[in-house]
């Protein structure tokens, strides 16, 4: 029988924290910020039976181990949710492979597989068509966690995880959904599963089965009852499998939100099928939009559909004003310079250019020489460091336009720099063969410049990044607080630059100042639509005609950020008083119509 909000929430916190310190050591302890959040959901769920929130949380405040903490709650709560006694799967949709692999390791320790499995538990299973990257995570994950979890681990050509059930053998995603379906169904409801993935491995079972009626997947998704002929006729086996999943999903967890709900694409829709049929749909981002609140809840975005009841503004973490207690280590920096130039570009030589996204779209080896040299020059002023010294002990990661210029950075920079630096100098994009082993190579790596266009736009994660080059244009605020969101991260090596200097950003292909807390807060509390996330975010393609200009930047201004005494606040959670959260409200705009002291 579970007991009220309070003391369940207190028994899946003691359960968690008690896997963590067996795996990660006895110094393990659970964030302030995310016992809120469990609060929260553990009161929503006891009186609803049903829990439809959106988790805003700024990058580097912990979504993989909440998300780990809420996956836990949702199995020892399993009888207080609507359908939880024919409902036992859990799916956490992640729309790359680097965010899968991330997020694996907090649910597998979560799981309870270092305890053998004991209630409340779960299975884990992380599909993915690249059979390498994998293997490689499942190898990790053994060297990390073997000792610790010696038994309950399986490895195929399309799945890896942990779990009291037997392995199996699957060469495709949709094999592997197949004989995942196969397990479920055989280990009955007692059991509760984890499965990871990307929208497309369901995309993949659902569409096979309109094929071969020629239905659109829209006319699958939105047929009516069971006795509609999509329903009634279309059934191939693969059809049934995503059927099955939808009957059976007990959560589902989106992360990435901004960008995977979106019910204008067919991904979208099927999703949002899926939410609207579970109990339990969270979305995970940093910058929810408008659409992000609409599709997980079927209802306008407002503060009530935040998990937390209110936005976690990066400016509280940062400037230690909320959400963090006295004894606990930072979760952002608490210094960061972020400085603009402006750019004019006089085309020389160029192929036929009609509009101003041409100049962006085709590479110019004049705007990279510019460009280089003015953040060369930056970087050394903000770090107080040498060139040499500068690449060898800061972390840089520059945004180029286009795949050519990227490659156009790293010639350009052996040239300034000379070839004894070139190994410290990466490139990763999508035309490239291994993009993802150099991106991998620079985290690794103490110090360094990464270039890059598209690979970094999710799922990066490197908390020694130490300065952010932003060398295309970006004018939208939801891309760049994404983007700020890279360098932000308190670092876990003590020696970083960042710490003595602060974090450091340069946009070279500014319109104006995009740094203050009043911009950056209006993203983060939901206040744009999905027009909001562009170009800007994903680069401009491949560049492969080449153009020659004059280039000229000019600086436009800059906005520094700095570290105040610690304050802590309580965060309101949904069981607050109207009277305490009118207070807070007048307490929070004073506070932005008083400018803070630098």
């Amino acid at each position: 029988m579970i007991a009220g909000p309070g003391k369940a929430a207190s028994e899946v916190e003691e359960v968690f924290e008690r896997r963590f310190r067996s795996v990660k050591g006895e110094g393990w302890r659970l964030r302030y910020l995310h016992r809120v959040g469990l609060e929260n959901f553990v009161r929503e769920v006891l009186a609803k039976g049903e829990c439809k929130k959106v988790v805003q949380m700024p990058t580097g405040a912990g979504k993989s181990v909440l998300m780990a903490l809420l996956a836990l709650a949702t199995a020892h709560l399993r009888d207080r949710v609507r359908e939880g006694d024919r409902r036992n799967v859990m799916l956490v949709f992640a729309p790359l492979n680097r965010i899968k692999f991330q997020l694996i390791e907090p649910l597998v320790i979560a799981s309870g597989a270092c305890e053998g499995f004991q209630p409340p538990s779960f299975s884990v299973y992380c599909i993915s068509s690249e059979e390498k990257a994998l293997s490689e995570i499942y190898n990790k994950l053994l060297d990390d966690y073997r000792e610790k979890i010696p038994s309950g681990w399986f490895s195929a050509a399309a799945a890896i995880g942990v779990s009291p059930l037997p392995s199996f053998g699957a060469a495709t995603v949709t094999d592997a959904l197949k004989m995942l379906q196969k397990r479920i169904e055989e280990g009955g409801d007692e059991y509760s599963h984890i499965i990871i993935l990307c929208p497309h491995a369901l995309a993949k079972v659902s569409e096979s089965a309109v094929k071969s009626k020629q239905l659109t997947l829209e006319d699958f998704l939105q047929s009516g009852s069971k006795t509609t002929p999509a329903k009634r006729y279309v059934r191939s086996s693969e059809g049934e499998t995503f059927e099955f999943f939808k009957s059976k999903t007990l959560a589902v967890f989106i992360d990435e939100a901004h960008v995977m709900v979106d019910v204008s694409d067919k991904l979208g829709k099927l999703l949002s099928e899926l939410t609207d049929s579970a109990p339990i749909a969270l979305g995970f981002t940093a910058t929810p939009l408008k659409e992000t609140c609409e599709n997980i809840s079927k209802k306008g975005c407002s503060q009530e559909l935040l998990l937390y009841g209110e936005p976690i503004y990066s400016y509280d973490l940062m400037l230690r004003r909320k959400w963090l207690q006295q004894n606990e280590e930072p979760i952002l920096i608490s210094n960061l310079k972020a400085r603009f130039h402006s750019s004019e570009i006089r085309v020389i030589k160029a192929p036929l250019m009609r509009s101003l996204d041409d100049l962006w779209k085709n590479s110019c080896r004049d705007r990279v020489k510019v460009y280089a040299e003015v953040m060369l020059r930056e970087l050394e002023g903000h770090f107080g460091l040498s060139a040499k010294d500068l690449i060898l002990n800061a972390k840089t990661l520059v945004l180029a336009p286009n795949t050519r210029e990227a490659d156009m950075w790293k010639e350009v920079l052996d040239e300034l720099l000379g070839n004894d630096l070139s190994e410290y100098i990466f490139v990763a994009h999508s035309r490239l063969t291994n993009p993802h082993e150099v991106i991998e190579e620079f985290i690794s790596s103490r110090g360094g410049i990464l270039v890059a266009v598209d690979m970094v736009k999710l799922g990066f994660d490197d908390p020694n990044l130490d300065a952010l080059v932003i060398a295309r244009p970006v004018k939208s605020d939801v891309v760049y607080v994404q983007m700020r969101g890279r360098v932000l991260r308190y670092p876990k090596d003590n020696r970083r630059l960042k710490l003595e200097k602060g974090a450091f950003i340069l946009h070279l292909a500014a319109e104006e100042k995009m740094e203050s807390e009043e911009r950056v807060s209006k993203v983060e509390g939901g206040a744009f639509s999905k027009e909001q996330v562009g170009a800007g975010l994903e680069g401009f393609g491949e560049g492969v005609m080449e153009f020659s200009a004059i280039v000229k930047t000019d600086f436009l201004g800059e906005s520094v950020v700095g570290a105040l005494a610690p304050q802590v606040v309580p965060p309101k959670t949904s069981g607050e008083g109207i009277f305490r959260r009118i207070f807070k409200a007048l307490l929070s705009a004073l506070r932005r119509l008083v400018p803070a002291k630098r």
